[in-house]
């Protein structure tokens, strides 16, 4: 009976952990499509590249070497273009051209994660009222404070068991203790923004340019860049298997 206990405890925390880390997720997979009359592929090589400005060179690559390690853990041979051609590889030129132009390797899909909008959101929050302990510190101003056991809001002095609202005092005896130690304190009203990014990404067959697919995520104001790009690669490696983009095989690191 105690092991069936432990053993039903213990699934319960697994529940709880997993339902907390989904919760976590700020990010949302707003729509996504995929060619109708595709069947699953067996991708050798995709060239991931970033294409979100000048200003947001951590973000393009964090999201390529996110996205790069989540194809790998799938079976997929991955590259991100930040690491091969550098962060000005494809100013002015055609990325066609420049991946046609290497002679070591042959890719046979470009996956494009375009950054189309960045959004802020302003938000009041309203003003709350919650009632606190004047002193939640067992010790503060009573049984030691000051050091002394008579002095200071000591044992029998200043605001100590039987002075000041004590346990005896003002005739009141608990109830007046507890109304002393206890009061309201109100938090004023406050504006806060929220940063929203809308990611699309965009998979072409190489190098016949066809779109094999195509989906649109939301992040809602990230805790910072690299949590984003982690959760915009998962949400699009699950939409893709499902879609049968992507064969769903386990992963090779258990992701």
């Amino acid at each position: 009976m105690k092991t069936r206990k432990l053993f039903s405890i213990g699934i319960l925390l697994f529940l709880f952990v997993v339902l907390g880390i989904q919760g976590c997720n700020s990010t949302q997979l707003v729509s996504s499509w995929s060619e109708p009359a595709l069947s699953i592929k067996s991708f050798h090589k995709i060239l991931v590249i970033g294409i979100m400005g000048d200003k947001e060179m951590e973000m393009r690559q964090d999201m390529e070497m996110d996205m790069v390690n989540a194809l790998y853990a799938k079976g997929i041979d991955a590259y991100s273009s930040y690491v091969i051609f550098g962060p000005k590889g494809f100013v002015n030129k055609d990325p066609r051209s420049e991946i046609l132009s290497l002679k070591d390797t042959t890719f046979d899909a470009v996956m494009c994660m375009v950054l189309i909008d960045k959004d802020k959101e302003q938000y009041y929050n309203p003003p709350t009222t919650s009632v606190v302990p004047v002193n939640p510190n067992y010790y503060n101003n009573g049984f030691n404070n000051s050091g002394s056991y008579y002095n200071n809001g000591g044992y029998y002095n200043g605001g100590g068991y039987y002075n000041n609202g004590g346990y005896y005092n003002n005739y009141n005896g608990m109830s007046n203790y507890y109304n002393q130690a206890y009061r309201s304190v109100t938090t004023p009203g406050y504006y806060t923004t929220s940063v929203n990014y809308t990611i699309e990404t965009d998979l072409f067959n190489f190098p016949k340019d066809s779109l094999i697919y195509y989906a649109e995520t939301k992040t809602y104001d990230p805790a910072n860049v690299y949590n984003m790009s982690n959760e915009v690669s998962k949400e699009i490696i699950i939409d893709m298997m499902n879609k049968r983009i992507l064969p769903n095989v386990k992963a090779k690191n258990n992701w």
